[in-house]
């Protein structure tokens, strides 16, 4: 059943592909994504955690981009797991990226979880190589801080986003 609905010739050649990290150019169907989400739990379960974060990765960007919010924040935060346990730290940020814009639409997860996500980007992206994905993070954890009513924590935020963006911005 499964050789017919998808080839091992299929599998393998999308396995090679997203290996090199080519995950982003990998077509995005309903069947890609099952495919990428049950090779990066296969890999997670197997224990080779290094091999499934872009599989695991991809499968939960899709899912975000799809709407299925509770799936996406499980893939993302086994994926975030996973990269911080192998020292993958870019791979770990751009999870936390996700969850940080997925984690207010979801009941259970408060500002103080948004805040831990945002700072979590605040601390392990560089902002001379990427200023404004770190001033965005700022922004983001300004406004869990806010709604935590931690004001003065957020102004600095707010302060510290506004001397990365400049006054071009």
């Amino acid at each position: 059943l499964r050789k017919r609905s998808c080839p091992s010739s299929y599998r393998s050649s999308k396995q090679q592909e997203w290996k090199s990290g080519d995950a982003k150019k990998a077509p995005k169907s309903r069947a890609w994504l099952q495919l990428a989400k049950t090779i990066g739990t296969h890999y997670d379960r197997g224990g080779n955690k290094e091999t499934a974060l872009p599989y695991l990765l991809e499968a939960g960007r899709q899912a975000a981009h799809r709407y299925a919010t509770r799936e996406a924040i499980g893939l993302l935060e086994r994926v975030r797991q996973s990269a911080q346990e192998t020292g993958e730290t870019a791979r770990a940020a751009e999870a936390c990226e996700i969850l940080g814009d997925l984690y207010p639409r979801v009941e259970g997860y408060g500002p103080k979880v948004w805040f831990e996500t945002w700072h979590y980007v605040l601390t392990h992206v560089d902002p001379a190589v990427d200023p404004v994905r770190v001033a965005r993070a700022a922004i983001h954890a300004a406004y869990a801080r806010a709604v935590d009513h931690e004001l003065e924590d957020a102004r600095q935020l707010l302060a510290q986003a506004e001397s990365l963006m400049g006054a071009e911005h």
